[in-house]
C-alpha cells in the first residue's frame, strides 16, 4: 500500500491577528486598525473604499516561501455594504489573493484567489486550498482586498507550510527482489513537475552515497543500469518536497544477469485500410531480437542503426507461419512490423496487449490501441509555417466556444467556421459527441473537441484512445482540444504526462492538430501542435498578454483567443441587476481591435470566448442583439481578409510605437496588403496597394 505522509510543518506558520498593528503590511489613508471589531482578540484591520478608481483597495505584504513546497493560506473576513463598482481592476468584492515572486520581486504567477464576497456578512473564513509556489519563487505576495465599495475587516491571517512526502507504491517497504533493474512507482502530488528518485546503500542517504534519477513529471521510473546485490533504500523527492520516510528493499539478482525487459516505444498506431501493416519501435539491450506480440500475432523485426538504416537481413517465421524480415545489426532499437491478419484488421479501435519479451525471459506487457479508420477528406494539420493547412491549403479558422446544436445556424450565419461544447470536457459519451459532430457537418461547421479532464487527471488514457477512435474519421472534426490551463493546481497535469497524452492522440490521428491553452507556459510545449493564447481584456491588455505569452513560447504556432463578454454586467446580474443589452461593455471598436491582433501578431486563427447564448453566469455577445451584430461584422471583415492571409507572399510584422502594430504581405505580383492596429485609439486600418 502507498504511504502518504502529510503533517503540519515543524516550523512556525506565519499568523497575524493585527493585535500589534500593521507592522509589515502596506499602509494607506483608508486602512486602519479597528479596536471595535475582531474575529478573535481585540483588533482587526479595516479597509474602507468609496471610489475604487482612485482609492487604495488592498492591505498587502510579502512573505518568504520555499519554491515548490506546499502551503495553505486563510483569513477571516467581515463585510458591510460591499458593492460592485468599476475600478482599476475587475470588481470582485472582498477577499484574499496570493501570488508569487522571486527573490528580486519579479512576478512569477498567481497562487489563489478567494473573493467575490459582497453585501453585509459577519465573520467568515476564506481559504486558499492547495498552494504550491513555482520552483523559482521565494516570496508570497498577499493581498487582502476590497475591490468595490463599502467596508471590509480582516483578521487572523495565516500562511502555513505543510510538510509532504510522496506516496510511494513499488517496490514496497521490505520487499525482496530478484530483479537488478527494478521499476519504481509512486502517486502524483499536485503541482510537481520534476520528481527525483534517490537510491542509497545507506539509510541516512549520506552525500557521496546516493544515486539519483530524474523522472520528470511521470510517476514511474525504470532503472536500466543493474543494481548490485544487497539492501537498498529509496525515496522520491522534488523541489520543495522531501521524503522523510524512505523505504528499503533487498536486491538478490547478480549484477551481470539481464533483468531489463524490452520496452515498446509507442502505445498506439493508425492504419487506413484493413490490410495495412503497422509498426512499433522496441528497445532491447540484450543484443538478440525481441519477441513482440499483439493479440497473439508476432512481428517482423527490423533492427535500426543509429542512423535509422537497415543492414543485413535474415528471415524469421512468425507464429502464423508467414515470413517476416529481421535486420540483424548492432544497436538496441528494433522496428517491429505487424502484417494484417487474414480478413484484415477490425474496423474502428482495437484495444489489446502488446507483449515484448527477450532471450533472457524478461517480459513486459503494455496496453496498445490500433485504429483502423480512413483518413478524413478534409484533414487538417499545422504546417511548417505554423498555419492550419487543410489538404495542403492554408486556412485561417474563425471559431467560438460553447455552442449548442440549436444555435448552429445562428453561428454559421454570423460567419464562424468552428464551434465547441464544454460538455465533452466532463462527459465520456462518445456516441453523443459523434452526434454533435453530425450536426456540425450538416450545418456546414466543424468542431474542436475536448476530453474528460477528470479521466486525464486520473491517468485513464483509455478514454483518450476511445474518443479519438470514435471520432477521428469524422468530417465535422477540426482539432483536438486536449487541455486548458494544465498548470493550474485545481486541475494540474504534469508537462510530461500531458505530452504523453498528446502523443497517443497523434499516433491514432495524425490528421487533426492537438491544441492546449496555457498562460504562456513553455514547459508544456510538447503537448500541443498549436498554442491557444488567451489574450483577454481590452485591446491594450489583449496586446500585452499576447506579447507576454509569445515571448515565453518562442517559435510556437499561436491561435489567438479573445473575449466577447461583458464582465461588469455579468457580475451585476449575479448580484440581482438585469443586464442592459444596449449597454454591452464591448463595442464594435473593442471587438474589432482585439480580433485583428491575430493578424498583426502572425497568429494562425482567432477564436472567441464564448457564445453561451443560454448561459446565466456570464453575459455574452450572443445575449445582446447589438453586440452580436457588432461581432458578426468583425467576423465578416476577417473573412474578407482571409484570402490575403492565406495567399503566398512575403510577410512582415512590426510596431510603430505607442501601441500601433502592423502586418504587411507582399504578393508575388508586387501587390501589398497592410493591416495596422492601434490598441490605444482602438482602430484598425486595412490598406491594399497595387503593384508599382
Amino acid at each position: 500500500m502507498p504511504l502518504f505522509a502529510e503533517v503540519r510543518s515543524g516550523s512556525s506558520p506565519f499568523h497575524c491577528s493585527f493585535e500589534d498593528g500593521l507592522g509589515g503590511w502596506s499602509q494607506a489613508s483608508n486602512v486602519v486598525i479597528d479596536a471595535s471589531a475582531a474575529h478573535a482578540g481585540e483588533r482587526s484591520v479595516r479597509l474602507i473604499v468609496k471610489d475604487p478608481k482612485t482609492e487604495n483597495v488592498y492591505v498587502s505584504r510579502s512573505l518568504p516561501v520555499e519554491g515548490g513546497a506546499r502551503y495553505a493560506a486563510s483569513c477571516y473576513v467581515k463585510t458591510e455594504d460591499v458593492r460592485a463598482a468599476e475600478g482599476k481592476d475587475t470588481s470582485v468584492g472582498a477577499g484574499m489573493i496570493v501570488e508569487w515572486a522571486d527573490a528580486k520581486g519579479a512576478y512569477l504567477g498567481w497562487g489563489a484567489s478567494t473573493y467575490n464576497n459582497f453585501g453585509t456578512r459577519d465573520w467568515f473564513k476564506v481559504e486558499s486550498g492547495l498552494l504550491r509556489p513555482p520552483a523559482a519563487a521565494s516570496r508570497a505576495l498577499v493581498y487582502l482586498c476590497l475591490r468595490g465599495t463599502g467596508k471590509a475587516w480582516f483578521d487572523d491571517f495565516s500562511l502555513e507550510k505543510i510538510d509532504e512526502s510522496v506516496p510511494k507504491c513499488d517496490p514496497e517497504d521490505g520487499a525482496v527482489l530478484t530483479n537488478n533493474c527494478p521499476f519504481f512507482s509512486w502517486q502524483a502530488c499536485k503541482g510537481v513537475t520534476n520528481y527525483v528518485v534517490q537510491l542509497s546503500r545507506r539509510a541516512d542517504f549520506a552525500p557521496g552515497h546516493v544515486v539519483e534519477y530524474a523522472a520528470g513529471g511521470r510517476t514511474g521510473f525504470q532503472v536500466e543500469k543493474p543494481l548490485t546485490e544487497g539492501v537498498w533504500h529509496w525515496k522520491v523527492t522534488a523541489t520543495g518536497l522531501d521524503d522523510r520516510k524512505p523505504w528499503r528493499f533487498r536486491q538478490t539478482a547478480p549484477a551481470d544477469r539481464d533483468c531489463l525487459p524490452p520496452l515498446a516505444v509507442e502505445n498506439a498506431a493508425r492504419v487506413v485500410a484493413p490490410t495495412s501493416p503497422f509498426s512499433v519501435h522496441v528497445r532491447e539491450t540484450g543484443g538478440m531480437p525481441p519477441t513482440v506480440t499483439f493479440g497473439g500475432r508476432r512481428e517482423s523485426c527490423s533492427q535500426l542503426s543509429s542512423e535509422g538504416t537497415l543492414r543485413s537481413v535474415a528471415t524469421l517465421t512468425n507464429l502464423l507461419g508467414s515470413v517476416a524480415t529481421l535486420a540483424n545489426v548492432t544497436g538496441n532499437l528494433w522496428l517491429c512490423t505487424f502484417a494484417a491478419p487474414e480478413g484484415g484488421w477490425p474496423s474502428g479501435l482495437t484495444e489489446g496487449e502488446l507483449v515484448a519479451s527477450d532471450a533472457a525471459g524478461n517480459r513486459r506487457a503494455s496496453r496498445f490501441w490500433l485504429l483502423n479508420a480512413p483518413k478524413p477528406p478534409n484533414a487538417v494539420v499545422i504546417d511548417a509555417k505554423g498555419r492550419y493547412s487543410e489538404n495542403g491549403r492554408t486556412i485561417f479558422p474563425l471559431g467560438i466556444y460553447e455552442v449548442a446544436p440549436r444555435h448552429f445556424q445562428t453561428v454559421k450565419a454570423a460567419g464562424f467556421d468552428i464551434v465547441h461544447l464544454y460538455r465533452w470536457e466532463s462527459d465520456r459519451d462518445d456516441a453523443a459527441c459523434r452526434a454533435y459532430l453530425d450536426g456540425c457537418r450538416d450545418a456546414g461547421l466543424r468542431a474542436f473537441v475536448g476530453f474528460d479532464r477528470a479521466a486525464i487527471a486520473a491517468g485513464e488514457i483509455g478514454h483518450l484512445a476511445h474518443r479519438v477512435g470514435a471520432l477521428a474519421d469524422h468530417s465535422g472534426l477540426f482539432c483536438w482540444y486536449l487541455y486548458d490551463e494544465p498548470e493550474s493546481l485545481r486541475q494540474f497535469i504534469a508537462p510530461d504526462v500531458l505530452a504523453d497524452c498528446a502523443d497517443l492522440i497523434r499516433r491514432l490521428d495524425p490528421w487533426h492538430p492537438v491544441a492546449v491553452s496555457t498562460w504562456g507556459n513553455a514547459a508544456y510545449r510538447r503537448a500541443w501542435d498549436t498554442h491557444w493564447t488567451q489574450a483577454y481584456g481590452n485591446p491594450v491588455e489583449a496586446l500585452h498578454e499576447a506579447d507576454r505569452q509569445r515571448a515565453r513560447l518562442g517559435d510556437s504556432p499561436v491561435t489567438l483567443l479573445v473575449y466577447c463578454n461583458d464582465d461588469k454586467q455579468a457580475l451585476a446580474r449575479r448580484l440581482g441587476t438585469p443586464p442592459d443589452p444596449n449597454a454591452f461593455g464591448r463595442d464594435y471598436a473593442n471587438l474589432r481591435t482585439c480580433a485583428f491582433l491575430s493578424v498583426v501578431r502572425g497568429c494562425n486563427g482567432v477564436f472567441w470566448w464564448w457564445f453561451a447564448k443560454d448561459g446565466t453566469y456570464y453575459y455574452s455577445a450572443a445575449q445582446s442583439p447589438k453586440a452580436w451584430a457588432d461581432l458578426s461584422r468583425v467576423v465578416g471583415e476577417l473573412r474578407a481578409l482571409r484570402p490575403a492571409i492565406a495567399a503566398d507572399g512575403e510577410e512582415e510584422t512590426g510596431e510603430d510605437g505607442n501601441g500601433v502594430a502592423w502586418w504587411r504581405k507582399t504578393f508575388p505580383d508586387g501587390r501589398t496588403t497592410t493591416v495596422r492596429v492601434d490598441v490605444n485609439r482602438r482602430t484598425v486600418d486595412v490598406c491594399e496597394q497595387s503593384a508599382k
